[in-house]
């Protein structure tokens, strides 16, 4: 199942963390930067250090790391989707 959420800016050459989860255990999930029609275009967007963390509860957290390489501010969501 694919899916995209949030809203995010990020500046060139800067590097942000990102959290994103469900409430329960969605197996493998992977996720990408996908900027906005409306954002300033040609940015490179850079997905790293995906990973996950059990809670507690036995949630799973998945974590993924977006680095703007682009020139411009970039304003973007996740997409993403498990992987079968």
């Amino acid at each position: 199942m694919s899916w995209n959420a949030f809203h995010y800016s990020l500046e060139p050459g800067h590097t942000g963390s990102y959290w994103f989860g469900w409430g329960d255990d969605h197996g493998a999930q992977i996720a990408e930067a996908r900027e906005f029609p409306q954002s300033t275009r040609g940015n490179s967007l850079f997905t790293t250090d995906i990973s996950t963390v059990r809670n507690n509860d036995n949630s799973i957290t998945y974590w993924v790391n977006v680095k703007n390489n682009g020139g411009h501010t970039a304003t973007f969501e996740l997409v993403g989707g498990g992987l079968t």
